[in-house]
């Protein structure tokens, strides 16, 4: 008997055959599907990249503001803000930034009486130079502090910030280490900075071309002036407006004031005051500052948590607080800290 032979029907093996080719475009497609996405998510990664690096160039050079919204921000991008000086106060009022001031300062009230002058002048912008404010009187009457409290208000900051500039006239140093460099710091290097200048009383002309380099910021001397007939001629416009706080005797005091100023700035020969031929000191605006009489030290006694003491005062005119008082508390308050 003869074996029975099976017949193999071709059918399943065309279907196999089919079915092999229909896997295998399907594993292609999956492969270039594959490809594709990988290379979708390179370049959408480089598109990323790219944007904030990007973000961070516009930002370094400022050509965006987005650091201005907050500190936070600031230290994000590793970059201060800048904008102009009018933007900066768009969002404050007069009412507001003297506030503000009151706060912090006792007493001084012709440099009071001679801020919206000074606000005013910022709030124009447009790249102008502006007045140089000379802060004139005798040691620790509260220049430095002042200053610090317009730092606050204009920066955001009294110290830690690029666009906050010192320099002492009485250090070595000088200008040396303030100096703008050429080059890629140029663009990087904010025009809107405060310049503070210590013991102002020692700018001489030689100055005058560093000063230039700050054509756009807020540039603000600290004189000290400490001869006696100046000291008592303070004295006695302090006690005037102590007396009388109205608006004719601060104008008064103010005017008389300024002209003696004026012409002590000119009496030096090697000062730039009113002698240098460019426009860096054509306008000046000088803000006298008094010497603090006993209940204006009380106030800040009462502010700083430091009790009175009688070496506080002057010791020929006991109405009055010594000279210098106010950096002898500060240092009071350091040593406290610590």
């Amino acid at each position: 008997m003869k074996p029975h032979k099976t017949e193999i029907s071709e059918k399943p093996e065309k279907f196999t055959k089919s079915e092999n080719k229909a896997k295998k475009q399907k594993l292609r497609n999956e492969r270039i599907q594959a490809t594709k996405t990988f290379y979708t998510k390179i370049i959408s990664l480089s598109v990323l990249i790219f944007a904030i690096i990007s973000g961070f160039w516009l930002e370094k050079t400022h050509f965006t503001q987005l650091k201005c919204l907050h500190p936070d921000l600031e230290k994000f991008f590793n970059a201060d803000c800048c904008m102009d000086w009018k933007f900066r106060l768009s969002m404050r009022s007069d009412a507001k930034l003297m506030g503000e001031v009151e706060k912090e300062l006792v007493g001084q009230s012709l440099v009071k009486f001679m801020l919206k002058g000074f606000y005013d002048d910022l709030r124009l912008g447009g790249g102008r130079r502006l007045p140089i404010q000379v802060f004139y009187g005798p040691s620790g009457t509260g220049k430095k502090f002042f200053s610090d409290v317009l730092k606050v208000q204009l920066v955001g900051k009294k110290e830690g910030s690029r666009n906050l500039v010192e320099v002492d006239l009485e250090s070595d140093q000088g200008f040396g280490d303030a100096e703008i460099f050429s080059g890629i710091t140029d663009k990087l290097t904010c025009p809107y900075r405060m310049l503070t200048i210590h013991n102002g009383q020692k700018l001489t002309l030689d100055h005058v071309k560093h000063i230039k380099n700050y054509p756009n910021s807020t540039v603000i001397v600290l004189f000290e002036e400490n001869d006696g007939s100046m000291q008592n001629l303070l004295k006695t416009a302090s006690a005037s407006l102590f007396v009388d706080r109205s608006q004719d005797n601060i104008e008064n005091q103010l005017n008389a004031l300024t002209r003696y100023i004026r012409g002590r700035l000119y009496e030096n020969e090697l000062s730039p005051f009113y002698r240098d031929p460019s426009d860096i000191f054509e306008k000046i605006r000088i803000f006298p500052f008094l010497p603090l009489t006993k209940p204006d030290l009380l106030k800040i006694l009462e502010v700083n948590g430091v009790e009175f003491r009688e070496d506080f005062l002057d010791t020929k005119d006991r109405s009055f607080a010594k000279f210098n008082v106010l950096d002898e508390i500060e240092m009071g308050n350091k040593k406290n800290a610590k």
